[in-house]
């Protein structure tokens, strides 16, 4: 009785603090929203352009006569711009090269040569800088292109008002009477903007965001049997079970069974869950067409909460026995919070551990 009486008292302590944490965190957000400067505040991005307003002077032209000519200050319809940067990456390398030639030539005297293909041994100076009048050229020649033809652009673009009024109003409205059309939604900050994101169209994004859900959930499977052999090092019984010549050491060195039931699971499971942002992470990048690093962040938020729900509660709780209580949830899912309450209790102490090493490992990470 007494056990289930301080177990509620510490519902409802982390529920009150919950709320009130909560309810700090909306006054914090709202005095950054009224702070926000323009043109963040003012501008909304528009994604699913149609083919018909796929151009800066269309799509704005479609906003003024929602909202009024005066009432719209710019759009922008995105550009693919991967020629150019590739062109301006290639520049800068070839910059570095030409400086280092030229330092090498003033240090010494001595002009450096390289071979070319097609071209044999060349002066490595005279070589870089005829590289970087031919660069310049083509960049001003992309950029032209880049700005002249109206129809070079992508399905994202950008609004922006001479009010916020207007751009809170524009967040909130139906464009077109398909739904999936002119969609609008809150412009990340302009220095973290994923331009290339947003350079893909509507088919590619689909089908590359069904393979990253596939690849998450491979790392479900994965991280099943690791996670599950990892608790059965915090029962000492089951590792005698599986490596039975670990007994007599554990008689022999009672200090390492005591380590292996105190702190060695919640360790290994700690350092194991600590690699598992990074590896969501690059899925994110590779697979999810994201806005802005925030949403990458905010995505990875989310998943990361499941995969230590999962991993973390469920399967440390049913891990030595995952398959039969996966069949026993399926045959009576209302039985499920029962298998909960009868597993957790003899959980509890490899709970207290875990949570122990969470204050080491951000102790270590603050040091």
């Amino acid at each position: 009785a007494l056990h289930g009486i301080v177990a509620w008292m510490v519902v409802a302590y982390v529920q009150r603090e919950l709320f009130q944490a909560q309810e700090l965190f909306l006054k914090r957000r709202y005095r950054w929203l009224r702070k926000l400067p323009p043109p963040r505040s003012t501008t909304i991005m528009v994604e699913h352009i149609p083919p018909d307003l796929r151009n800066d002077a269309a799509l704005k032209t479609y906003f003024q006569s929602m909202f009024g000519e005066d009432r719209i200050k710019r759009a922008y319809v995105v550009r693919n711009t991967e020629n150019l940067t590739e062109l301006l990456t290639y520049q800068q390398q070839t910059e570095e090269k030409l400086a280092a030639a030229e330092y090498s030539f003033r240090q010494d005297g001595r002009v450096l040569q390289h071979r070319v293909l097609g071209r044999g041994i060349v002066n490595s100076i005279e070589h870089y800088r005829r590289e970087l009048d031919i660069t310049a050229e083509y960049i001003v020649a992309e950029r032209r292109r880049l700005a002249e033809d109206p129809w070079l652009c992508e399905q994202t673009g950008f609004v922006t008002f001479t009010m916020r009024r207007d751009a809170e109003i524009g967040l909130n409205l139906l464009y077109r009477s398909d739904a999936d059309q002119l969609v609008p939604s809150i412009a990340p900050d302009p220095t973290e903007v994923r331009w290339r994101d947003l350079w893909h169209t509507r088919e590619v994004v689909v089908i590359s965001e069904q393979i990253g859900y596939g690849c998450v959930f491979l790392i479900y499977l994965a991280y099943m049997p690791i996670v599950v052999a990892i608790n059965g090092i915090s029962n000492l019984q089951s590792l005698i079970y599986v490596a039975p010549w670990f007994e007599a050491i554990a008689e022999r060195y009672t200090w390492l069974s005591q380590f292996t039931e105190g702190v060695l699971a919640s360790v290994s499971l700690s350092l194991f869950m600590s690699f598992l942002p990074s590896v969501l992470m690059l899925i994110f990048d590779r697979f999810f067409s994201l806005k802005g690093n925030t949403w990458a962040q905010y995505k990875l938020q989310n998943w990361y909460f499941w995969f230590q729900v999962f991993f973390v509660l469920l399967v440390t709780v049913i891990g030595g026995s995952i398959f039969q209580s996966l069949k026993d949830f399926a045959l009576d899912p209302l039985n499920f919070v029962g298998l909960l309450a009868d597993c957790l209790p003899s959980a509890s102490h490899f709970y207290l551990n875990f949570m122990t090493m969470q204050w080491v490992t951000h102790g270590v990470a603050l040091t």
